[in-house]
């Protein structure tokens, strides 16, 4: 579905139960469109600094953006693509100005450049510049949502479920009523309550040894070693 929109070009989760023993730190493609190609999301390192940078109690902590750095440029050779895939509200929210993400932010490129790792536009370039090393076959929905990377985050229990049964039963009836009435603002919350939106693909891309993209939603950062 997502090649016939347009899209040659994909982000998304790495998750456990589909990939198994792999690595995310390849360019793939669909296993049932080859020609859509794929940046899996690194959920470790995604997440030191989406969820633990500030977590006292981390055997890691503090993270600073030397170590950050050393972790990336530790990674085995042959792994040419780093992907950090998280949310706007990391910085300053999830991760307030006081715990010192915007600093860490900040000093990531002069570490990086100290050991030779830069940073590389368009996007793009990670999968222009690598190869797909194999198949990544995704038969059920996932998501980034919690360690299952499922849909049990919103349909996990019989309330949820009865819930959204309820909701896209009458959803529909509700937005062409509203749309009769000249109503368009119940129409659009009630549409925005029905739809799953798939993200642009905004590919974090750069060439040489080894790829470090970042993104949160739309920011993006791309390092490579």
């Amino acid at each position: 579905m997502v090649y016939k929109m347009g899209y040659h070009k994909m982000i998304t989760e790495g998750a456990k139960h589909i990939i198994g023993w792999k690595s995310p730190n390849y360019v793939y493609h669909s296993a049932s469109q080859p020609k859509l190609k794929l940046l899996l999301k690194n959920s470790r390192f995604s997440d030191d600094i989406a969820y633990r940078f500030s977590n006292y109690s981390w055997n890691e902590y503090p993270l600073t953006a030397e170590k950050f750095i050393s972790w990336i440029a530790s990674t085995p050779a042959e792994e040419k693509v780093i992907n950090l895939f998280m949310n706007y509200e990391t910085l300053g929210n999830l991760q307030p100005s006081h715990t010192g993400i915007f600093e860490f932010m900040k000093a990531l490129p002069r570490f990086a450049f100290e050991r030779g790792i830069g940073f590389a536009t368009p996007p793009s370039e990670a999968i222009d510049n690598n190869k797909s090393i194999g198949a990544i076959d995704v038969p059920n929905p996932i998501s980034w949502a919690d360690e299952e990377r499922d849909l049990s985050s919103w349909t996990g229990n019989k309330l949820q479920r009865s819930a959204l049964e309820s909701l896209y039963k009458i959803g529909g009836n509700v937005y062409a009523s509203a749309q009769i009435a000249g109503l368009s603002r119940i129409g659009f919350i009630c549409r925005q309550a029905t739809t799953f939106t798939i993200c642009p693909p905004n590919i974090m891309a750069a060439g040489g040894k080894a790829t470090l993209a970042l993104t949160c939603h739309h920011m993006m950062l791309s390092i490579t070693i």
